[in-house]
């Protein structure tokens, strides 16, 4: 039978000074209504209530993590956190509502998977010119990203099992440094044309997209690529004729797509050196 430990949140208003707290799954005897400003690094498993305190202003914070917490909005007015570096609240399903982005501006991760209380984002996230990972998988009520979203530096997008998302209006010519791309399970007929700017791509992730039908063709413009699973793509019927310009491809997943014939031009992907393929059943 598992302990459970409590604590008294009044025992925090003597701890002026803390800049580190670390705590897991702890509950509280009451509400709390105190934190050290003072904090660099906050790592709370289990967060119990449904925002941070009202007087908590932690303008040193460099890192958040409040996993698997039950915060629904995590403050109720505009902070300015010019030190925030990563803000993890992966897992908190009742987050119905992201922050204001704009006083984050130094936010290099952000991680909001399985965030299932979220519809929309804030779209004030297109404007962190130093993100690096943006991962909301297994958001599975989200339901758009942003169109305008300009993220120079993004290294990681992750939109798996997203599963309302239909439309990727994304322009990604904007996404230089984009290096891995997630999109497996979402419910995009298409892909945008501009996913063909991503000259750094080296992985790109699509399997299970029951709906989608074509890639766009400029996708052989990749050459940088690595990586490529289309499988559980039922839909997708055929590639497009290029396949052969990819000069990097060593991995391309093609199991349970609706392709028939695998094209001529594969045979000339020399750094190939796995490609299952195997069609849906009749």
């Amino acid at each position: 039978m598992g302990i459970v430990l409590k604590l008294r949140p009044k025992a925090f208003a003597k701890m002026s000074n803390l800049r580190i707290l670390k705590i897991c799954c702890m509950h509280l005897t009451e509400d709390l209504k105190y934190l050290s400003n003072k904090l660099r690094y906050l790592d709370w498993c289990g967060y119990p209530m449904k925002c941070a305190p009202s007087s908590f202003q932690p303008v040193h914070l460099v890192e958040l993590h409040l996993t698997y917490s039950s915060i629904e909005q995590l403050w109720e007015r505009t902070m300015h956190l010019d030190m925030l570096r990563i803000m993890n609240l992966s897992h908190s399903t009742y987050l119905a509502k992201c922050p204001d982005f704009t006083t984050f501006l130094n936010l290099e991760r952000l991680i909001l998977e399985g965030c299932t209380g979220l519809v929309n984002l804030d779209p004030s996230i297109g404007i962190l010119r130093k993100l690096i990972c943006l991962n909301l998988k297994d958001c599975k009520n989200l339901k758009s990203l942003p169109s305008d979203i300009q993220l120079e530096t993004l290294e990681v997008l992750n939109v798996s099992a997203c599963s309302k998302v239909e439309n990727i209006s994304i322009n990604f010519g904007y996404m230089k440094c984009l290096s891995e791309l997630y999109l497996d399970g979402i419910a995009v007929s298409e892909l945008p044309p501009s996913i063909g700017h991503l000259t750094n791509l080296v992985l790109l992730s699509l399997s299970n997209c029951k709906k989608l039908r074509s890639i766009p063709n400029n996708i052989c413009q990749l050459k940088a690529l690595s990586s490529l699973n289309v499988s559980g793509c039922s839909k997708l019927d055929k590639l497009p004729q290029d396949m052969g310009a990819l000069d990097c491809l060593k991995e391309h997943h093609l199991d349970q797509t609706a392709i028939r014939q695998l094209l001529s031009s594969i045979g000339l992907l020399k750094k190939l050196k796995h490609c299952p393929w195997k069609g849906v059943k009749e």
